[in-house]
């Protein structure tokens, strides 16, 4: 639900990765102390803005008990509510990235690009353009 975040299990959010939806989805591995993932939220709330065909996902990666005092206040200030959010619900969420994200590089951000049967089309490791997200949804 748009605005509310989801917190979701380790193996929770793996499912909704990589399992199949009704559409595509771009997963955003983020957290508020990350001046990289800061610098690209704007560019994946201008996609989700034109491309309502696509489900975007602020996963966020701070600690839990963080959610009401900097999570919420900070997707607020940053005009963020309108796009899906999802808290990893873990003790030491960067362990439990391990286990949540394939493939999982050890840094943030990280922008998977998953088709709907649940193939990952694109992983992202670092910072990324609009081009690039535009380009792993192309048809090829």
């Amino acid at each position: 639900m748009p605005g509310e975040i989801v917190l979701l299990t380790p193996d929770a959010l793996r499912n909704r990765l990589t399992g199949p939806a009704e559409r595509p989805r771009v997963f955003n591995f983020w957290a508020t102390w990350c001046g990289p993932c800061v610098h690209e939220l704007p560019t994946l709330k201008k996609f989700a803005e034109a491309h309502p065909e696509v489900d975007v996902v602020l996963v966020n990666v701070d600690v839990p008990s963080l959610r009401k005092s900097k999570v919420e206040p900070f997707l607020k200030r940053h005009d963020l509510l309108k796009l899906q959010h999802v808290q990893i619900d873990a003790p030491d969420p960067g362990l439990a990235l391990f286990t949540a994200a394939p493939n999982w590089p050890d840094m943030i951000p990280v922008t998977y690009v998953v088709l709907a049967d649940g193939t990952i089309a694109k992983q992202f490791n670092g910072l990324l353009s609009e081009s690039e997200l535009e380009g792993a949804l192309a048809p090829k």
